[in-house]
């Protein structure tokens, strides 16, 4: 309920607090009142108003070095303006900033740079204290070099002010490649001097999806340091812990019906991945390797437990893939993809294991290991590499079968005594064209090279059985064993 102001229930307060500053006793009626808001709120205004008078060019050194000594960033500042509302503050606009090197290169030039000031030191240039500092609409590149020097440069700030980056622009170079865009919403370094921590809160927009940071670092003598990434459209939540001196830590990554747990060393540029837990809905088993960023390049290696095959090929991930569109890969990935698979597991339970090794190389995929074993059967082996160039979008591939069963084989394949080859090893020079989805065999050898008409025969057969079948239907056994059969006929 609103109750009418009433002068008398302050009257005595005011009265008491004018006599006691100033030793004056006065009687306020409500004329008088009136009267000394509207003094008080004049006063407040002209207080308010005084750094307008100041010459700011007297300021710029000064607040050069104050930004230096709370940020470590360098700043060739040319207008400085003062607005009142909506709370005393300085601001800058097409500030140069310069970057984290000692090269002194120019980082950004366009952008509007907002210090609060605080409130009750407004009197006398030299008083002036910012409580914030805030950079609005900032563009600039960052190279991929530049990027430990940003890192030193976090680490850095403690026990300062607090730092703000709104509607911010970042492209990541590679020389001049952009490798990535990065759109930073809102950003937030602020350190606490009681617990003597940095937090960094990022909420940020990276290839299309909203990527929000949280990272807490320790300055005291455990030195201990956190970092959590989350993915909302993804549902990908990310827990770093690292420990003694930033060296060990542990990391849990989980999103929908998956969850990934590995400890982690880093030591002279490298990262080494301890054997860890990975527990995906598609497999599941151990992850262990290097990641080394000085030259880039990494050894990762999964040691499979289960892999479900049929999971795999019937998910939305699976359908939404287009090869195409991750290659050429870019020239400073470079490294190795290993996966060791103890149980292979189908719906027909005709592949039992396997071995597979990817390499990255100079803009190439290459498959320098894709070995199946065929249960109690023999063992398919495929080697090959990725194409790009220009619009050409190829795997070449070289294929081995190697039957050492044929008897259990026909029998598995229900195919009659009289149609049975009586050696199975087969060598196969194939190529898979990404634009057309076509599959091409250039040659095809058993003992003898088989003739050009055979071949083609061959290759059309392959296509209508591709074309028509999903991925799981082409690897459905029923399906498999009536396509061989067709191609003995």
């Amino acid at each position: 309920m609103n109750k009418k102001f009433k002068l008398n229930r302050i009257r005595p307060v005011l009265e008491k607090g004018i006599y006691n500053q100033f030793g004056i006793k006065v009687n306020i009626n409500k004329q008088s009142y009136i009267l000394l808001c509207i003094t008080v709120f004049f006063l407040f205004f002209i207080y308010l108003s005084i750094p307008s008078l100041y010459n700011f060019d007297k300021l710029k050194p000064v607040l050069k070095k104050e930004i230096y000594n709370q940020f470590g960033l360098e700043m060739d500042i040319n207008n400085i303006n003062y607005y009142i509302f909506p709370s005393p503050r300085l601001k800058l606009i097409n500030t140069k900033i310069y970057n984290f090197t000692e090269k002194r290169e120019v980082l950004s030039s366009k952008n509007e740079i907002v210090i609060p000031i605080n409130i009750f030191n407004l009197i006398g240039i030299d008083n002036i204290k910012f409580i914030s500092f805030i950079i609005n609409n900032i563009s600039f590149n960052l190279n991929t070099s530049d990027i430990t020097n940003l890192k030193n440069f976090y680490f850095k700030i403690q026990n300062f002010k607090k730092l703000i980056i709104k509607n911010g622009m970042v492209s990541i170079k590679n020389n001049d490649n952009v490798i990535s865009i990065i759109k930073i919403k809102n950003l937030i370094i602020n350190p606490k001097d009681k617990s003597r921590t940095n937090k960094l809160v990022v909420n940020s927009n990276i290839f299309n999806l909203d990527v929000n940071f949280i990272h807490e670092k320790s300055f005291n003598t455990n030195k201990e340091s956190n970092l959590q990434i989350f993915i909302p459209k993804l549902g990908v939540q990310i827990k770093t812990n690292i420990l003694d001196k930033n060296i060990k830590g542990n990391t849990i990554i989980k999103f929908p019906k998956n969850k990934i747990e590995f400890e982690h060393e880093f030591i002279d540029n490298i990262i080494k991945l301890n054997r860890s837990k990975i527990n995906l809905e598609y497999f599941n088993g151990d992850i262990f390797g290097t990641i080394n960023f000085d030259p880039f390049n990494f050894e990762i290696n999964f040691d499979l437990e289960n892999f479900y095959f049929s999971k795999l090929t019937s998910s939305q991930l699976i359908k939404a893939f287009k090869f195409n569109n991750i290659l050429p890969i870019n020239n400073k990935i470079n490294g190795n993809l290993n996966f060791n698979i103890k149980n292979f597991k189908t719906k027909s339970n005709f592949i039992s294991s396997g071995k597979i090794d990817l390499e990255f190389h100079n803009r190439e995929i290459n498959i320098d290991k894709f070995n199946l074993l065929i249960k109690d059967i023999g063992y398919i082996d495929i080697e090959g590499h990725f194409v790009k160039q220009k619009k050409k979008n190829h795997f070449l591939f070289d294929t081995k079968i190697k039957i050492q069963d044929q008897k259990l084989l026909y029998s598995r394949l229900t195919i009659p005594k009289k149609k049975r080859i009586n050696k199975i090893d087969l060598n196969i020079k194939s190529l898979f064209d990404f634009n057309t989805n076509e599959l091409i065999i250039k040659e095809f050898r058993n003992v003898n090279n088989f003739s050009d008409e055979f071949i083609f025969d061959l290759n059309k057969q392959i296509n209508n059985f591709i074309f028509n079948k999903s991925i799981n239907e082409i690897f459905n056994y029923f399906n498999l064993r009536l396509f061989i059969n067709d191609i003995i006929k």
